[in-house]
């Protein structure tokens, strides 16, 4: 897997754009030949234009979204996709990286597009290769570390791939300090697409992040406030049924307090092996 790591050189240009202004980060994309498009919209933000999917298919990349801030993924859904300049900045690396990646790995097909009809599924592999019967996939990403929405979009990629081309498919995350191998979980997988359809086409939008320090800096923080906040427990099970141990929670009294009881104890009330008060 070594092989499949970003270079000492992609390594270095990718931390220099982080400490550019968004003049010279742009100028390192052209140098490179990466094309984003996008217009200045209001209050120093940035809408996106270039995302090149299909309208009313389930893209891969949102499982990242929905691990990086649900509530933001329902808000981009509505307002389009906004960012500030640092958001736009990380989208310039995002690229910046995958073209460095390429030009060192020239037997890689770049932006490798899929496309499932039956689970109107669409996206793009970043990095793709098909060898004596088999393919080996790559997604880039240029975090410090691999989150499950990264692994969950990579799961997909891979479960699509396999279904179409009818080959054993390898993957691999590539992150800024190393490489992992990502096997099929299908019903992890199916259980937080379900939550993501969820996020997309539901009237209430989901709760906010646990952790409000990065709430100040969102480029929807405006548009959120005007929206109700509901908690976990409350938007899982009322909005898209999903339910902590399946269809056996129907009916039980903690059932919208179970996982807030979890945060807390590191056990199901129903596993706590004593008497549990109403939350």
């Amino acid at each position: 897997m070594d092989e499949l790591k970003y270079s000492m050189k992609a390594l270095e240009i990718i931390d220099k754009i982080d400490s550019l202004s968004l003049e010279k980060a742009v100028e390192i994309a052209d140098f490179y030949g990466v094309e984003l498009e996008y217009v200045p919209y209001v209050n120093g933000l940035y809408r996106i234009l270039d995302l090149k999917l299909r309208s009313g298919y389930f893209s891969p990349s949102m499982l990242s979204s929905y691990f990086y801030c649900a509530r933001r993924m329902w808000l981009s859904k509505r307002y389009g996709e906004l960012v500030d300049a640092d958001g736009l900045k990380r989208i310039i690396r995002g690229r910046v990286a995958e073209k460095l990646w390429i030009l060192e790995h020239e037997d890689f097909q770049e932006e490798y597009e899929i496309v499932d009809n039956e689970l109107k599924v669409h996206g793009f592999i970043d990095a793709l290769k098909i060898m004596n019967g088999k393919a080996i996939l790559v997604e880039l990403k240029t975090a410090h570390r691999v989150s499950l929405g990264h692994r969950l979009q990579t799961m997909l990629y891979k479960m699509i791939l396999e279904k179409n081309l009818k080959v054993k498919v390898e993957a691999f995350l590539v992150y800024r300090h190393g490489v992992k191998r990502v096997d099929l979980n299908q019903g992890l997988l199916e259980r937080y697409m379900r939550r993501v359809r969820a996020v997309l086409y539901s009237d209430i939008p989901p709760p906010p992040l646990p952790e409000a320090k990065y709430c100040g800096y969102c480029p929807y923080r405006f548009q959120c406030s005007k929206y109700p906040v509901t908690d976990w427990d409350e938007w899982l099970v009322g909005i898209v049924e999903d339910y902590p141990l399946g269809d056996k929670c129907r009916g039980c009294r903690f059932l919208y307090s179970c996982r807030r009881y979890k945060a807390r104890n590191r056990v199901y009330p129903c596993r706590a092996g004593q008497i549990v008060l109403e939350i």
